[in-house]
């Protein structure tokens, strides 16, 4: 059982790119688990064979793992977006498309400014991953490295116009159309030459999204404002009431793995008790007529000592006493049943009440 499912047929592929070569065609509602994701592709098995599968042809079935690749938090609000359209079959120009969407989704700072060229790097260098595609020189139609990069920024740029917190630093046009984008559209980019760059005027931070979809021949830009993480008030201090009363501590009741612990000073002598502290001996006692407790290593005992009646009976203590500022807090539950009282617990309310059995 994987955690994601096929939802058409998919090839898997030797790399996370559309030229590599296929392993194999998996039918739609194949299980598949995904063991990781380099740019749109999902590093994934099934039935044995290990490969590359385009994050558009997977729905993840596994909350845990989707939460994990997915670039869209829930403090983010989709503001604008843009598509446009390219063919499927120059492989290489579509990767080149897909490798600047991939390293130009990123979030911009509110007054911070974006450049395409320095998110991109050199582009024109096939030892950085780029390959030769179709690009405009001179306004002729030629070969050369990175084409097809100008789409993913004439497509980024065709989101962020839309926005008025969005100055426009640099941008320039190609010396002939282009087919995807109307002119008032292009942003035309050439590593060392020609950029595109705009600062984020917002008094909020943005995230640029560009997902790039093989299978529709499409790269969108969607832009989404980053609202901040407010995170919820913490829950109340639990609240103590034994015998009817509430107990006043001196330091506040605290929840370690599940388990309510209180400071057993308070407690004890809330119920008569006179407690002493030997610091010489580490000697813990707690004492009243006809009954007595004692712990012969403080906060370190693995027993605590009953005295009842003068017979001698040592507890152990299967949960280790906390030590919080100098003070042994108790858990509750353990130090009710020592003292004789019935312990429950109000989860809605969180407050333990100790009745006196």
């Amino acid at each position: 059982m994987g955690n994601a499912v096929t939802i058409s047929a998919a090839n898997m592929r030797s790399g996370a790119g559309i030229f590599f070569n296929v392993l194999r065609t998996l039918p739609g509602g194949t299980a598949v688990t995904i063991l990781d994701k380099s740019l749109g592709w999902f590093r994934c098995t099934a039935g044995g064979t290990t490969g590359f599968i385009t994050d558009t042809l997977l729905r993840i079935t596994d909350p845990a793992v989707a939460d994990r690749f997915n670039p869209i938090r829930p403090n983010f609000a989709r503001m604008v977006s843009f598509t446009t359209r390219f063919s499927p079959s120059d492989v290489n120009r579509n990767h080149n498309i897909e490798l600047s969407a991939h390293r130009n989704s990123i979030v911009v700072r509110s007054g911070g400014n974006f450049s395409f060229n320095t998110n991109t790097g050199n582009s024109t260098r096939t030892a950085n991953g780029w390959r030769e595609s179709i690009i405009i020189s001179g306004g002729q139609f030629v070969r050369g490295i990175g084409g097809g990069i100008c789409q993913t920024s004439s497509t980024i740029f065709s989101a962020v116009k839309q926005l008025p917190g969005i100055r426009i630093l640099e941008r320039h046009i190609h010396s002939r159309p282009v087919g995807y984008v109307p002119v008032s559209g292009e942003a035309m980019v050439n590593f060392g030459s020609h950029d595109f760059r705009f600062r984020n005027e917002h008094t909020f931070d943005i995230f640029l999204h560009v997902p790039v979809n093989h299978n529709a021949g499409s790269v969108t830009c969607e832009v989404y404002r980053i609202n901040p993480v407010v995170a919820p008030p913490p829950p109340p201090r639990p609240t103590v009431i034994v015998n009817g009363q509430r107990l006043s501590m001196n330091i506040e009741p605290m929840i370690f793995n599940d388990r309510l612990f209180i400071e057993a000073r308070s407690l004890f002598e809330h119920l008569g008790f006179t407690v002493t502290f030997d610091d010489r001996t580490r000697v813990a006692r707690m004492t009243r007529p006809g009954e007595e407790f004692i712990l012969e290593r403080g906060a370190d005992s693995t027993e605590i000592i009953v005295i009842r009646g003068g017979i001698r009976t040592a507890v152990p203590i299967t949960i280790p006493i906390r030590l919080v500022s100098d003070r042994m807090m108790f858990p509750l539950r353990f130090a009710g049943e020592l003292t004789g009282h019935n312990v429950s617990w109000d989860d809605r309310t969180r407050t333990a009440t100790l009745t006196r059995q």
